[in-house]
């Protein structure tokens, strides 16, 4: 910011903090340093927040007697608010000075959380941004902008808690000969996981067959579904973390202090949590394969979702540090109306309903504590009585 404002005019937007919630208050300050004079239209500020989805397919088709191949790129892009206000007017000209402009809005409730993701030619991303601009009259001058990201976080809907999933499956082999029964319990210590975290996997299994499952994969898989604005549909699905462990012998059971623990440490760094909007759906689950020795045996295999979700980052404000010597005139606070709009559903595990949001206890990883829901507004608010700024001599 102090190579900015050093040598020309210049205007710098920021909040508060850096990252939020979904509903959270967002609290910033747009600066400008004029050092000579120029014509202005207005200060404004736009507040915007989209997601975006791309990727290419590959088609055949026969045009005559000849076979041919295209690429057809897919795109799907939608906006879940985009809101420009002019926040103030200075009368048609602005005098060298030092000014600060506080702003305030609420982020709807249910928003997605950020998310970028890349797989391929495959692109998928989910961005919020805040933009302020001195409009400067005549055809040829540049408007004055800065544009500051902001990270907006989806919350959990449901406090974390233990997973459990079982199933009993006949091992065969050529998928008809009956080689006997296999009882599989898989327990995670948890449902919901930061990146960095260990997953503590255990299970209890009872091996009635003939066969020997003597090897254990325990994987964290990642499955994306992407949609185009045509209401085309793309879907990645790839490994996040692996272990592999040893397993069992025919006619072996390892149950109650006998289960076998099998942590996965989930080192996945790049990789962007959990989301559900309406282009993009990211989900995970815990992957537990115990696999026999002989070919053309089926495997044991069970599939338990988690969540993953963006850790509370510390609780520090984000603040620019001013250049030296740089001291604004604070003007009138004024507040941006963001509409709530078409918000797609927040993300819900697997044969669970919610009814309200669930803040963590104290010491526990936070994802964010309960905001109340706002009403549809139609029209962003303005600051109606503006200041007249003081001109610095």
């Amino acid at each position: 910011m102090g190579n900015e404002f050093s040598g020309a005019n210049a205007i710098w937007v920021q909040t508060e903090k850096q990252n939020y919630f979904e509903g959270d208050m967002v609290n910033g300050t747009i600066y400008l340093n004029a050092i000579s004079p120029f014509q202005c239209r207005g200060l404004y500020i736009e507040v915007h927040g989209e997601e975006r989805t791309h990727w290419t397919e590959t088609e055949t088709y026969t045009e005559g007697d000849q076979t041919r191949t295209r690429t057809i790129q897919h795109h799907g892009h939608r906006e879940f608010f985009n809101v420009r206000v002019q926040v103030y007017n200075f009368g048609g000209g602005v005098q060298p000075g030092q000014y600060a402009f506080p702003f305030s809005f609420h982020l709807p409730a249910g928003l997605p959380g950020v998310f970028e993701a890349q797989h391929g030619d495959a692109r998928a991303s989910i961005r919020y941004r805040i933009t302020s601009e001195c409009d400067v009259k005549g055809f040829w001058n540049t408007d004055i902008k800065h544009t500051q990201f902001m990270v907006v976080r989806q919350r959990l809907m449901k406090p974390i808690m233990a997973a459990k999933l079982e199933c009993h499956q006949k091992i065969t082999k050529c998928c008809c000969i009956n080689k006997g029964n296999a009882d599989l319990k898989v327990h995670l210590d948890k449902d919901s996981y930061a990146p960095g975290e260990t997953c503590q996997i255990m299970c209890e299994i009872v091996n009635n067959s003939e066969e020997s499952l003597s090897q254990v994969k325990v994987q964290l898989m990642r499955k994306i579904e992407l949609k185009s604005n045509g209401y085309k549909r793309h879907y990645i699905s790839d490994v996040v973390a692996r272990n592999d462990y040893s397993g069992l012998g025919p006619n072996e059971s390892r149950t109650g202090q006998g289960a076998l623990i099998l942590p996965l440490a989930l080192n996945m760094p790049g990789q962007s949590p959990s989301v559900q909007s309406q282009l993009i759906n990211c989900e995970y689950y815990v992957d537990v394969e115990f696999k026999t020795d002989s070919v053309f045996m089926s495997n044991l295999d069970v599939k338990v979702p988690a969540t993953i979700y963006a850790p509370q980052p510390p609780p520090e404000n984000f603040y620019q540090q001013l250049p030296p010597g740089f001291q604004p005139q604070m003007m009138g606070a004024f507040n941006v109306s963001i509409p709530q709009g078409a918000i797609p559903p927040p993300q819900q595990q697997q044969g669970y309903a919610p009814q309200q949001q669930y803040a963590p206890q104290q010491n526990q990883p936070q994802y964010g504590a309960p905001q109340p829901q706002y009403g549809n507004e139609k029209q962003p608010l303005m600051q109606q009585q503006q200041p007249q700024p003081q001109y610095n001599q």
